[in-house]
């Protein structure tokens, strides 16, 4: 047995509640507090989590608290929330560390015809290392980092250097000025330096195609005549003030005349830096979405060389993901409802902060870091307690939020006629059912007539819709509970519900799974086993014809039949130990 480190605050001890105890607790740094029932929820489960979010909200005067469910809604729970006429708890699968929680939404881009003179500056002055690439709407196309930009200015290291030309950002960047225009405006073109004698020139400038030929020299007429006369696409001359003249004739131009003020090597590296982005982007990086697992983008770092992950909405960038994100403390801030163990709870409440536990259910191991809010009575519903802590509050929920508390404690209690039942079941229910406007007794008519008929229902989820696991004296086992009008509806299903039981079991590696079924009018059971040896036939229950156990007056799971189950599990374990 795990060792429970819970610490129980005077709420618990004395039955205190007020704003600076458990019932107002603001969520710090802007992080809300996630409100869950457990897996295979009942309505009490996802019910008890709606309502203790609105009451956690209506305390600190704004939303504080989401209601969450980690399962499909029952059949009853449907009915219960279809007729409050409100919306239930969101599903989620887990609470894992999401991409969304550590991203960085508001970050730096660049669009695709930028100068790389423009996204060097940004990365240096923000001190980043990386930018995503967006055209208009948003949409992305890809992202430049430093490790493209690397790759751009060390160049191939064969051949000759080659870029794209675009006028506009040649000026911009260069803040020269334009003589004469050609007829590309951007084109890729390979760049030669005219500095040496003009012999040694004309022999390289014939070794090239003239057409798609970026030169810079400095103002010498010779070179830049022999240039013309070999019709140069684009001529950039160096050195030029601003009332300098290059020697030239303008009458026999071909293409692109530019004139710099700088000198050569300073003309060049700016030539370099007025590459448009989309020509040295990557548009092969891989991204995420903001749903996706931190796990995810930790393997995409350990493979690869990137240093930043797009976030995308679609084709939308909403933000970028970097390895200096996966340094924040993420941690989902969990409150549980109508359980206390975490093989029950949604997966990955073991990486969350949990903060509170609300629960009429007996406690199993778990460990906390630090101590936590507990309210815990042995009462027959999860409502009931959280009526308690509206009362205690001063508050009354809504009259919405009472109908599903009343209909929680109606279901969880059987219409309080469950051994688990207990006088503030009722006084919570007589009071939930003023403030919403029903008879709960009416409406607990209702519930049962539409919800209970096994014949409406499939096999899987008769057997999973409200399943508890177990592991106790070595032995792994599950218990489902439904609820019904007529035990002679087992017999019908009875083939398909066996079948089922061990599908179930062998898919979670379960050594013995029951199910119960319970005649809510006539308040007896029957029980449906997969069979577990001398276990089994250790029970006091009487099998019958079919291979069933009856259960005469047993409707409570937790409160009759697992204290049975219990009991002959530490018989049979003990004595098998005892045999040589």
């Amino acid at each position: 047995m795990k060792r429970f480190f819970v610490i129980f605050s005077t709420i618990v001890q004395q039955g205190l509640c007020d704003r600076g105890n458990l019932m107002y607790c603001p969520a710090m740094n802007g992080d809300k507090y996630l409100v869950i029932g457990h897996r295979n929820p009942d309505t009490d489960s996802v019910c008890a989590a709606y309502a203790y979010a609105q009451l956690k909200n209506e305390l600190a005067g704004k939303e504080v608290a989401i209601p969450l469910r980690c399962g499909p809604l029952t059949q009853q729970a449907e009915y219960v929330f279809n007729r409050a006429g409100v919306e239930p708890p969101v599903f989620v699968k887990d609470v894992y560390p999401l991409v969304a929680d550590v991203m960085t939404s508001h970050c730096e881009t660049a669009s695709l015809d930028s100068p790389l003179a423009d996204v060097i500056h940004i990365l240096d002055e923000r001190h980043v290392h990386n930018m995503p690439v967006v055209s208009e709407g948003g949409r992305y196309e890809g992202i430049i980092s430093e490790h493209e930009l690397v790759k751009l200015l060390a160049g191939s290291g064969q051949g000759r250097t080659r870029m794209f030309f675009s006028v506009e950002n040649v000026v911009k960047v260069m803040g020269g000025r334009l003589l004469y225009r050609g007829q590309k405006n951007s084109q890729e073109v390979s760049v030669m330096i005219g500095a040496m004698p003009l012999e040694g020139f004309s022999r390289r400038v014939a070794k090239l195609d003239p057409a798609s030929t970026l030169l810079i020299v400095g103002n010498r007429p010779d070179l830049i005549a022999h240039a013309i006369e070999r019709r140069v696409e684009v001529l950039i001359v160096t050195g030029m003030g601003e009332n300098d003249s290059p020697a030239l004739s303008a009458g026999s131009l071909p293409g692109w005349i530019i004139c710099s003020p700088h000198d050569t090597l300073e003309t060049y590296r700016r030539l370099m830096l007025s590459t448009p982005v989309r020509k040295v982007m990557s548009s092969l990086a891989k991204t995420l979405s903001p749903e996706a697992h931190l796990g995810e983008a930790k393997a995409i770092f350990r493979s690869s060389s990137q240093r930043g992950i797009p976030v995308l909405e679609g084709d939308r960038l909403i933000g970028i993901l970097t390895r200096s994100d996966l340094l924040k403390t993420i941690r989902k801030r969990l409150i549980l409802v109508d359980h206390n163990e975490l093989d029950q709870a949604v997966e990955g409440a073991e990486e969350a902060e949990l903060c509170e536990i609300i629960d009429h259910h007996r406690f199993g191991g778990i460990v906390t870091t630090h101590p936590i809010h507990v309210y815990a009575r042995p009462v027959g519903s999860s409502c009931t307690l959280i009526q308690q802590l509206f009362e205690r509050a001063g508050k009354s929920p809504a009259p919405e939020t009472a109908f599903l508390m009343m209909c929680s404690i109606v279901c969880d209690t059987v219409a309080l006629k469950s051994p688990t039942a207990t006088a503030e079941d009722e006084v919570a229910l007589e009071a939930l059912s003023r403030l919403a406007g029903f008879d709960w007794r009416s409406v607990a008519k209702d519930i049962f007539s539409k919800t209970c008929a096994l014949n409406s229902r499939s096999a899987a989820e008769l057997v999973s819709v409200d399943l508890k696991l177990y592991n106790e004296f070595g032995v792994s086992f599950g218990i489902g509970q439904i609820e019904t009008t007529d035990l002679s509806e087992v017999n019908e299903s009875l083939a398909s519900l066996r079948e089922e039981l061990q599908r179930v079991r062998i898919e979670k590696g379960l050594m013995w799974l029951m199910l119960m079924v319970s005649d809510i009018i006539h308040s007896e059971s029957v029980l449906v086993s997969s069979g577990f040896g001398r276990a089994e036939e250790a029970l006091i229950y009487h099998r019958t014809p079919e291979g069933m156990f009856r259960l005469p007056g047993v409707l409570s799971r937790k409160k009759q039949l697992l204290p049975e189950v219990l009991r002959v599990l530490s018989e049979t374990t003990s004595s098998a130990r005892r045999q040589p």
